[in-house]
């Protein structure tokens, strides 16, 4: 699927993309451990709407957001995206000629992990 690249202007969101590193289980199995940030970017973030919805929800049925942003190796779906106090789950990622990347993502609530 191919994408219009935002222009340099409009990457005004400056994100952090994190990983999660294990460093154990917790008394019912489940992974405890940290996310650390393995890089910065800036990023044009947009809301969706519209038709944008069901293009969007066809590649990740909970997506509320495409971020896009220059070609980063560590972002994938094993990655989250912090802009600000807001967390995204990273559920799908096209890449545009190895230069610019649309995640579409879904928004966490405060206080949940992605």
């Amino acid at each position: 699927m191919t994408f219009k690249p935002p222009r340099p202007g409009q990457l005004v969101h400056y994100a952090a993309i994190q990983h999660f590193v294990p460093d154990g289980q917790d008394a019912s199995g489940q992974p405890t451990g940290t996310w650390q940030t393995v890089s910065h970017q800036y990023m044009r973030r947009d809301g969706l709407s519209g038709r944008n919805v069901e293009i969007a929800r066809q590649l990740y049925s909970a997506a509320t957001h495409n971020l896009y942003l220059r070609y980063d190796s560590n972002c994938n779906r094993s990655a989250r995206i912090v802009i600000g106090d807001a967390t995204y789950a990273v559920g799908w990622v096209d890449v545009e000629g190895n230069e610019w990347m649309r995640a579409t993502v879904e928004e966490s609530w405060p206080g949940v992990q992605p």
